[in-house]
């Protein structure tokens, strides 16, 4: 993608994660961001500073399902570590979101993640075939049974 407004697509996501943090509504009760993480999440919200690319780094992929975009698959916010640092993930739409809190370091990834000029290269994968998603899948059952009845 090109042509992105850095500062409002940015903080858009920090606000996402922030409000999820914040929340006690049942499907985020287990998600927090740090202490300080939310502080200077709303911090930069409130100055409408997005800050530096390594700092709150965002990724993402494309999910497909059966070769079209699944929009309209939501799961609950998820933390992971990938070579010893964390990043928090959500899934909405039809991406699977990833943010590094202090820059993620791995070069590989570094080239993926959205840049000060409003650009950012997505990977597409097959939402059955992607092990992360079933992973989130199965820790939202797991919080919430009734998650899978609907």
């Amino acid at each position: 993608m090109s042509g992105l407004d850095y500062a409002v697509f940015k903080l858009f996501h920090l606000s996402i994660l922030w409000r999820i943090s914040v929340s006690d509504a049942a499907p985020f009760t287990y998600f927090k961001l740090e202490p300080s993480e939310e502080e200077e999440i709303r911090r930069m919200i409130l100055a409408h500073d997005p800050g530096p690319v390594s700092r709150y780094r965002i990724m993402a992929v494309l999910l497909l399902l059966e070769g079209r975009v699944a929009r309209s698959l939501i799961i609950p916010p998820f933390v992971q570590d990938v070579r010893g640092r964390r990043n928090y993930v959500l899934v909405f739409g039809g991406c699977a979101w990833f943010y590094f809190p202090d820059g993620s370091g791995v070069p590989r990834l570094d080239a993926l993640t959205l840049t000060e000029d409003g650009r950012m290269e997505m990977r597409t994968r097959d939402l059955l075939k992607f092990g992360l998603i079933t992973q989130l899948w199965k820790k939202a059952i797991t919080r919430n049974p009734n998650i899978a009845e609907g």
